[in-house]
């Protein structure tokens, strides 16, 4: 208050603080004259060398922080400060989880009394379950920091296993794009040489339509293959849109799928660590090969995508992309801006359907803490809606709604970090004030947690 205008100098003068910093055990000296430090060190060596000294244990240092080389805060202390982004009306299980820590003193739902004796409560998967992890000040970042770090847990690498939720999500009624080749790296080759694996994997691609190839064990978009077919100045073209470290291909009239082959098998020997994680580290390497999906306006334009957060069970934001970032949607379709946001991304096109869209990342989203579904809106590439001559209703009704895949240690680039502040603080509320119970994972089939894989006859 005393940096509004109209406060007077002796209000200002008041309401000055003197308050520490940090400190410095080696600090540096950058100063124009050396000899001042010439005399600090000999003042310094006097000590030693003149005065009456003692050495005496160090009683200033707590004891916990010997112990662990951490001073960790008090639970449930951190400050949450109401922002343009803080939820106040997050219903989960009977209880409102956005007045989690915005009314002083209370907290849990008995303190409340928000708790609905006739809701159930939210069931949550034990694989996610990071109750006696959670102290009540993390931030978003130190959340998925403890997701990363779980181990052990031989469900959790079924949802970022690209080929094993392509083989059962689609028998279980989820529309996921059309699969053209789903291989595990042992069942491309029984030598596990790179050329065999190599020959493979270029058989399976497809030599003349539309589709998408990539690893089934590997994050952040690394290593996907994007191959468009279509007519260039009247003649048959090829677009190749892959990544292989930084490298880029543009159009190439010469579909080289040795090529695409090559950098695909290569991937199916990583490391371990190389996404660092031990879900990662047990996802068993694969290949992907599926169908492209495109925008109805356009057929070289990319379909819609939604990277969307789910919140125990509940819609949170979602992340609109279109070739690059787009927006932030909110659980009403409406467009939450950033920075250099197109102004044509003003608004969602009318095609998406959006309750489509947000029914079935809760679905997904459905037993876990939180989780994200990828869901692409758009029509397949084979699609005869995308040919000349197709009315927009033939467009429209060609428009389809599918998983793309799950994140369950997701990123936010190009996204305010106020957002995921607030996130953070509705994650924790389900466990510090949810009505919620531990139950077994009954969604990860059986066959998966027992081998680690999913076959083809599974």
């Amino acid at each position: 208050p005393a940096l509004r205008d109209g406060v007077s100098e002796e209000e200002k003068k008041a309401a000055v603080e003197i308050v520490i910093s940090e400190f410095e055990v080696h600090p540096t000296t950058k100063f124009l004259d050396p000899r001042l430090f010439e005399e600090a060190s000999r003042l310094w060596i006097a000590g030693y060398k003149k005065l009456n000294i003692k050495t005496i244990p160090n009683n200033e240092i707590p004891r916990s922080f010997l112990e662990t080389k951490e001073f960790s805060a008090p639970s449930e202390s951190r400050v949450w400060v109401e922002t343009r982004h803080t939820t106040k009306d997050f219903q989960v299980a009977g209880i409102n989880l956005g007045r989690y820590r915005m009314e002083a003193g209370r907290n849990n739902a008995k303190e409340t009394g928000l708790l609905k004796a006739t809701e159930k409560p939210f069931e949550l998967f034990e694989d996610f379950d990071i109750s006696d992890k959670i102290t009540g000040n993390e931030a978003w970042w130190d959340l998925v920091t403890i997701r990363i770090g779980l181990k052990d847990k031989p469900a959790l690498p079924f949802y970022n296993d690209k080929v094993a939720l392509r083989r059962y999500l689609p028998s279980v009624g989820v529309p996921m794009p059309k699969s053209y080749a789903l291989k595990y790296g042992t069942e491309l080759s029984d030598t596990g040489k790179g050329t065999n694996e190599m020959i493979a994997v270029a058989s399976m691609l497809p030599e003349d339509h539309d589709f998408v190839a990539k690893p089934s064990h590997s994050c952040f978009g690394d290593d996907v293959w994007l191959v468009k077919h279509h007519i260039e100045d009247g003649q048959k073209a090829v677009s190749v849109n892959g990544r292989v470290g930084s490298k880029r291909m543009g159009e190439d009239d010469n579909l080289d799928r040795e090529e695409i082959g090559e950098a695909l098998a290569s991937t199916l020997h990583h490391p371990p660590g190389h996404y660092g994680s031990w879900v990662y580290d047990h996802i068993k390497p694969g290949i992907v090969v599926e169908e492209r999906f495109a925008a109805i306006d356009h057929d070289r334009g990319p379909a819609v995508e939604f990277k969307v957060f789910t919140i125990w069970g509940k819609f949170y934001i979602a992340q609109w992309r279109q070739g690059g970032y787009s927006g932030i949607i909110d659980s009403d379709g409406g467009v939450v801006e950033w920075g250099s946001i197109k102004k044509k991304r003003k608004k969602l096109p009318d095609w998406v359907d959006w309750t489509m869209v947000k029914e079935l990342a809760e679905n997904m989203g459905r037993n876990k803490d939180m989780f994200r579904t990828d869901i692409f809106v758009g029509v397949p590439a084979t699609s005869s809606a995308l040919t000349g001559g197709a009315t927009d209703e033939e467009k429209r009704n060609a428009v389809q709604v599918v998983v793309s895949e799950f994140e369950l240690q997701p990123g936010t680039s190009n996204m305010d970090p106020g957002i995921f502040d607030d996130a953070a603080r509705l994650w924790i509320a389900g466990y510090k004030m949810g009505n919620y119970k531990v139950v077994p994972n009954t969604e990860v089939p059986k066959q998966y947690v027992e081998r680690g894989y999913l076959s083809e006859e599974d």
